[in-house]
């Protein structure tokens, strides 16, 4: 009586007279003869697909970033710019989201207590001499070239100043006045 069996393993050695089967840890290889093998399939195997992190990589500088932005960031070579100035300026308004890297952050030099209270006194009185339109809230420094504001005639703001309207609300027809909900 022929009695079919199955076999699981690895063949380590063949010839066209013997297989040997090695059937894992802990159990004997079988030899087996070459007419008594019905059929060979593999054994599929699970693909195991790593996980895909993002590195962090040094600051680039002058002398690195063309290759960088070639090898990196998929830059044709045609299309990298020969000044390594300009193409760290480019390098630096890339985007890094979605790419596999980022870059180490040059730390800012720390800022002392007198520093940071000039730097808050600065921008207080910047905050200060802005003027704001009325109807649409458009801040402005005197100074900037940005719209051009009009004393509306004999108001007040809600600070005791004469109330300004920016030009442009004032052609767009949304001129309003300050205390209107």
């Amino acid at each position: 009586m022929n009695a079919s069996v199955t076999a699981e393993g690895e063949v380590t050695q063949a010839n066209p007279m013997l297989m040997i089967l090695d059937r894992g840890k802990g159990r004997n290889p079988l030899m087996i003869e070459a007419r008594e093998i019905q059929k060979i399939s593999e054994i599929p195997r699970p693909v195991v697909i790593p996980k895909i992190t993002v590195r962090t990589l040094a600051a680039v500088d002058e002398a690195g970033v063309r290759q960088h932005l070639a090898d990196r960031h998929g830059f044709l070579l045609t299309s990298i710019p020969d000044d390594a100035k300009v193409a760290l300026a480019a390098h630096q308004d890339h985007h890094h989201y979605g790419l596999g890297h980022t870059h180490e952050v040059a730390a800012e030099p720390a800022l002392t207590s007198d520093a940071v209270t000039r730097r808050a006194a600065e921008l207080n009185a910047l905050h200060e001499a802005m003027v704001e339109c009325i109807s649409c809230g458009y801040y402005q420094l005197p100074s900037e070239n940005g719209r051009k504001m009009s004393v509306v005639g004999g108001l007040l703001d809600a600070d005791g100043q004469p109330a300004l309207h920016c030009d442009a609300c004032k052609d767009e027809g949304e001129f309003k006045y300050p205390y209107d909900n």
